[in-house]
C-alpha cells in the first residue's frame, strides 16, 4: 500500500495530537510548564490506583490483591474498572513524583487514538467519503464527551474503541462475519466492564433494530451470529467481568433501584448532558440534507439509534438505567456513542451528496471567505473564554453546568453551526472543491476543539498544586519496615488513595468497589468516611492498635519522625499489635449501634478479656443550649440569640487521651445532618472550626493530658439530633498493661506462591479460642491451620476470626478473587470454542429452527431493554410524582 493511502488515516491523530500540545504550551501545561491537567476522579483515584499499580507490578502485591488499600482488598475488579488499559503499563517507566504529568500524556494519546480509530471507520463505512472524513475524525477526538469526561481517563479507551466495535457490528449485518464483532466486545469488556453495560445494551438496540431493516433472507443468520459472538465474547471475557461484577455487588453502592427512579426528576440535567455535544456542531446542518436526499436502511438504522441514545440525555430516569440504575454525577457516561453515531450519520449524509459531485476546484473568493471566518471563530473563542472563562467553566468547579455556562457555550456552538452551514451552502453552490471543503471543515473543527480545551482543560490546570502533590508522592519508600503494619493520615491532608500509591499498607480507600462491610465497621469504629471513601484518620489509640497501624503521616514536626521533608512527617506509633490477636471472644458478628467509644470500651472487654475501664465518659459541666438523652439519641438546641455551647471541665488523673464525637448512622451520603455543628476547643485553642466535616467525622482527637485540668469547649452551631456525642479519655496505663498481656500470632508477608499472603507459627499460651484477623471480609481468603483448612467467621462487621487450638499453631493465608476460578473455566471454555470454530472448513451454519430461535430471542431482548431501560422508568418516575 502506498505510503500516501495511509496520510487520510495519520493526520487527524497528529492534527489532534498538535492542537493539545498547542493547547499545553499556551496553558504552560507539562511539557512547556509544571501545570497538569489532574483535577477531580483522576487527582483522587486514577492518579494513586496508577502508582500503586507500579507498586503492585513491582512486587509489593499483585494484580489479584493488594495490601496497599481498604486494609487489604481484591484489586482485580479495581483494575478492569480503573486500569485496564495498554496505556496504564507506562507506570512502570514513570517515577512517582511524575505520575502527575504522565496524566498529560495519556490524554494526549488516547485522545489522538479516537481520532485514528475514527479515521479508520469512515475509511471503510464511507469509501466515498474521502478527505472529508479527517475533520469528522478530528471532531470525535475533540468532541465534548472527552473534554468533560477524560479525568476518567479509562473512558477514552472506550471512546477510542466504539467506532471499531460499530464496524464491527456492520461487518456481521453486512458479511457475516462473526469473529471481528466477537473481538471487538471481548476488548471492550475487559477494558472497562462498566461502561461495558452500557455498550451491551447498545448492541441490543443495535442488532433489534438492524433485524428488521434487513432483507429477509438474512434475518436469521444476522440474529444467530449476534447472539453467537455475543455469548463468545461473554467467555472470553467472564475471567474479567465475573469476579469484577461479585466484587462490585458486595459494595457499598447498593441503592434501591425503584425507588430512586421513583424519586427521579423527569428531564436530566441538560445543562450538563447536551454539553457532551459540544464540538459536532457540523451534525445540525447536515442533517438538513435529508431533506434533500433519501437514506438508506443503513442511515434510517443510526438515525433510529441516535435518536435512543439521545432520549437518556433528555430524560433523567432513563439516564438512571443507562447506569445500571443510579449514578452520582459524571451523567451521559455513554455519550460517546451519542457522539459517533451522529458523526456517523454525518459522514453518511456527506457521502451521499458527495457522490453526485464531482472533485472541482476551490474558488479563491470561497476559500479566502472560510478561512477568514474559521480562524476569526478561533481567535473568537480565545478571546470569549478570557472575558467569561469562570462561567463558561463552572463544570470544572462544580462537576455540574447551569443556566449561564450552558448558554454561553451555546453562543459558541451556534457560531460553529453557522460557520459549517456557510461551508456546506458554499460546496453546494459548487464554490468550494472536496480538498477545500475537508480543510475549512477541518480548521473549524480544530477551532471547536480549541475552544473546548479553554474551558474544560486549560481551567483545570490550577486545580492541582503540583509542587504540594509531590511533597506527598515524595513519602514513597521511606519507611524501611519488612513485616506487617499499616500506615494513617492524622487528618485528610491529600486524598486518600495517595497513601497506597505511596506503597504504604492502609485502610484508606476511594472507589466504587469499597467493600460495604468494611466502610460500616470502619466508621462504626470511629474513622472518617464519606460516600465511598474511607479515610485512615480518626479512631483511638485501641483502634489503631488492632489494626496495626503502626506509622502516621502528619504536617506537624515529630520528634520521633522517621521520615521529614518540608511539609510532611512520618512518625513511629508505638502502640501497634502486630497481625493476629488471639482472644477467647471475636466480638460480635456486627458492632452494635451507638456511642461509638461505648463500643470500644465493649470491644477492648472482649477482645482482651479484660474488665478495667479503659475508656471513662465525661458530662459537660457548663451548658448554654438545650441538651438531653433519650431513647437511644442525643438532642441539642440553640436558645435564644446568644452562642450556644457546651463546656467540659475534665481533672486528668494519671496520663489520658482525650476524644470527641458527633456521629449519627451510617450512611452513603455525600453530606449529613450533623455536619458542620460545632467548634472545638481544647484550654481555648480551637482544634476545628467546623465539626464532623465531610472530610473529618471520625473521632477527634483532642491530645494527651498527664494530671492537670482541661476545658473543652464545644460551640454549638445548629440543632442537631445523634446516636453518638460527647467527649471520652482513654486510660494510658490501663492500656499499656493490657498492651503488654496481649498474646499475638506475629504473622509476617508471605511470598512463597503467587496467592500467598501471610503466615506465621505461634504458641498459644492461654489457650485462647480464637485469632482475630484484621483483614477486611471477603470470601476469598484461604485459611489453613497446623495445613488443614479452616473456614474465617466473619465478625465486627467487617473483619474475621479463625479457630485455633493449644499449643503451637501454624497459620497460613492466601487470597484468590470471588468468581475468579469460574471465571477462568468460562474464558477457557470460550477460547477453546473459538479455535474449534476458525479451524471449523464449512464456516458457520444455522439450521432454520435456531435462526428462527435467534430471531425471537433478538426480539426479547429488545423488548426488555425498551421496556426495563425506557418505557419502565418513565412510567415509575410519573407515578412517584
Amino acid at each position: 500500500m502506498k505510503p500516501s493511502r495511509f496520510f487520510p488515516l495519520l493526520l487527524p491523530p497528529l492534527l489532534t495530537a498538535s492542537l493539545l500540545l498547542a493547547l499545553y504550551a499556551f496553558g504552560g501545561l507539562f511539557p512547556f510548564g509544571t501545570k497538569t491537567l489532574v483535577w477531580c476522579d483522576m487527582k483522587q483515584q486514577v492518579v494513586p490506583l496508577m502508582m500503586q499499580l507500579k507498586e503492585l507490578l513491582t512486587g509489593n502485591g499483585s494484580l489479584l490483591y493488594s495490601p496497599l488499600s481498604a486494609g487489604g482488598m481484591n484489586f482485580w475488579g479495581v483494575f478492569f474498572f480503573f486500569l485496564a488499559s495498554p496505556f496504564s503499563f507506562l507506570c512502570l517507566l514513570t517515577d512517582q513524583e511524575d505520575f502527575l504529568f504522565l496524566m498529560n500524556l495519556l490524554v494526549l494519546l488516547k485522545l489522538s487514538l479516537s481520532a485514528l480509530t475514527a479515521a479508520v471507520y469512515f475509511r471503510k463505512r464511507y469509501p466515498g467519503l474521502g478527505s472529508l472524513g479527517i475533520p469528522l475524525s478530528v471532531m470525535y477526538a475533540l468532541c465534548g464527551y472527552g473534554m468533560l469526561f477524560y479525568q476518567n481517563l479509562i473512558w477514552l479507551d472506550m471512546m477510542a474503541l466504539f467506532p471499531l466495535l460499530l464496524l464491527s457490528c456492520r461487518t456481521l449485518a453486512k458479511e457475516g462475519r462473526v469473529l471481528p464483532y466477537t473481538l471487538a466486545l471481548t476488548a471492550a469488556m475487559v477494558v472497562n466492564y462498566y461502561i461495558g453495560y452500557m455498550v451491551v445494551l447498545f448492541l441490543i438496540l443495535y442488532f433489534g433494530i438492524a433485524l428488521p431493516l434487513s432483507p429477509k433472507e438474512r434475518r436469521g443468520r444476522l440474529a444467530a451470529g449476534f447472539l453467537l459472538g455475543s455469548a463468545l465474547a461473554a467467555l472470553l471475557s467472564a475471567a474479567v467481568w465475573l469476579p469484577s461484577l461479585l466484587q462490585y455487588a458486595s459494595s457499598g453502592r447498593g441503592r434501591d433501584i425503584i425507588a430512586g427512579l421513583k424519586s427521579s426528576r423527569l428531564t436530566a440535567y441538560l445543562h450538563t448532558t447536551l454539553s457532551l455535544l459540544l464540538g459536532t456542531a457540523l451534525v445540525l446542518p447536515a442533517l438538513l440534507l435529508l431533506r434533500k436526499r433519501g437514506a438508506d436502511r443503513e442511515l434510517a438504522l443510526q438515525g433510529m439509534l441516535l435518536l435512543l441514545l439521545t432520549l437518556p440525555l433528555i430524560l433523567e430516569p432513563v439516564n438512571k438505567m443507562w447506569h445500571t440504575g443510579s449514578y452520582m454525577s459524571f451523567p451521559a457516561r455513554y455519550g460517546f456513542m451519542t457522539v459517533f453515531l451522529a458523526l456517523s450519520l454525518t459522514g453518511g449524509l456527506l457521502e451521499l451528496t458527495e457522490g453526485a459531485r464531482k472533485e472541482g476546484r476551490s474558488h479563491p473568493a470561497a476559500l479566502l471567505l472560510g478561512g477568514f471566518c474559521g480562524c476569526g471563530l478561533l481567535v473568537f473563542g480565545a478571546g470569549y473564554v478570557a472575558a467569561r472563562g469562570e462561567t463558561l467553566s463552572r463544570y470544572v468547579r462544580t462537576l455540574w453546568g447551569n443556566n449561564a455556562s450552558f448558554w454561553g457555550l451555546m453562543v459558541f456552538f451556534g457560531l460553529a453551526l453557522v460557520l459549517y452551514e456557510l461551508l456546506l451552502i458554499l460546496r453546494e453552490k459548487q464554490l468550494l472543491g472536496r480538498r477545500g471543503l475537508c480543510l475549512l471543515l477541518t480548521l473549524t473543527a480544530l477551532a471547536e476543539g480549541s475552544f473546548s480545551g479553554q474551558v474544560y482543560m486549560l481551567s483545570a490546570r490550577d486545580k492541582t498544586d503540583t509542587a504540594l502533590w509531590q511533597q506527598a508522592a515524595d513519602l514513597d519508600g521511606r519507611i524501611g519496615d519488612d513485616g506487617f503494619y499499616r500506615v494513617k493520615a492524622e487528618k485528610k491532608d491529600f486524598d486518600v488513595n495517595l497513601l497506597g500509591g505511596m506503597g504504604y499498607p492502609t485502610f484508606a480507600h476511594y472507589t466504587s468497589l469499597t467493600s460495604e462491610t468494611t466502610l460500616s465497621a470502619l466508621k462504626k469504629l470511629g474513622y472518617s468516611a464519606y460516600w465511598m471513601e474511607v479515610g485512615s484518620h480518626g479512631g483511638t489509640a485501641l483502634t489503631d492498635a488492632l489494626l496495626s497501624v503502626k506509622y502516621q503521616i502528619s504536617r506537624t514536626e515529630a520528634p520521633d519522625a522517621v521520615y521529614r521533608n518540608d511539609r510532611y512527617s512520618i512518625s513511629l506509633l508505638p502502640d501497634a499489635l502486630p497481625l493476629g490477636l488471639l482472644t477467647d471472644d471475636p466480638g460480635w458478628e456486627a458492632l452494635p449501634e451507638g456511642p461509638r467509644i461505648e463500643t470500644q470500651q465493649a470491644l477492648f472487654e472482649k477482645l482482651f478479656g479484660r474488665e478495667e475501664q479503659l475508656f471513662t465518659a465525661y458530662e459537660p459541666e457548663i451548658l448554654r443550649c438545650s441538651y438531653e438523652q433519650k431513647n437511644g439519641r442525643y438532642y441539642l438546641r440553640t436558645e435564644g440569640e446568644e452562642t450556644a455551647f457546651l463546656t467540659w471541665v475534665i481533672p486528668v488523673e494519671g496520663q489520658q487521651t482525650l476524644y470527641f464525637d458527633c456521629f449519627d448512622r451510617i450512611s452513603t451520603a455525600l453530606k449529613e445532618a450533623v455536619n458542620d455543628s460545632f467548634q472545638i476547643a481544647v484550654n481555648g485553642v480551637v482544634l476545628a472550626d467546623s465539626y464532623p466535616s465531610q472530610s473529618r467525622n471520625g473521632l477527634l482527637e483532642l491530645g494527651s493530658y498527664e494530671d492537670e485540668t482541661v476545658t473543652v469547649t464545644a460551640i454549638l452551631k445548629k440543632d442537631l439530633s445523634c446516636v453518638s456525642f460527647g467527649v471520652w479519655g482513654l486510660n494510658r496505663q490501663v492500656w499499656a498493661d493490657a498492651l503488654q498481656q496481649a498474646e499475638t500470632a506475629g504473622l509476617r508477608p508471605d511470598n512463597s506462591s503467587p496467592l500467598s499472603l501471610y503466615a506465621g507459627s505461634f504458641d498459644n499460651l492461654s489457650g485462647a479460642s480464637w485469632c482475630f484477623l484484621s483483614l477486611p471480609w471477603d470470601e476469598g481468603y484461604r485459611v489453613t491451620v497446623n495445613g488443614s483448612r479452616v473456614e474465617p467467621v466473619r465478625c465486627l462487621d467487617g473483619f474475621m476470626a479463625v479457630p485455633i487450638g493449644e499449643g503451637e499453631n501454624v497459620l497460613t493465608i492466601s487470597y484468590l478473587p470471588r468468581g475468579l476460578a469460574a471465571g477462568l473455566v468460562l474464558t477457557a471454555a470460550g477460547i477453546l470454542l473459538l479455535v474449534l470454530l476458525l479451524r471449523s472448513r464449512s464456516g458457520l451454519r444455522f439450521s432454520g429452527a435456531a435462526e428462527a430461535l435467534s430471531k425471537a430471542g433478538v426480539f426479547l431482548l429488545l423488548g426488555a431493554v425498551l421496556v426495563c431501560v425506557y418505557l419502565g422508568p418513565v412510567i415509575l418516575c410519573l407515578m412517584g410524582k
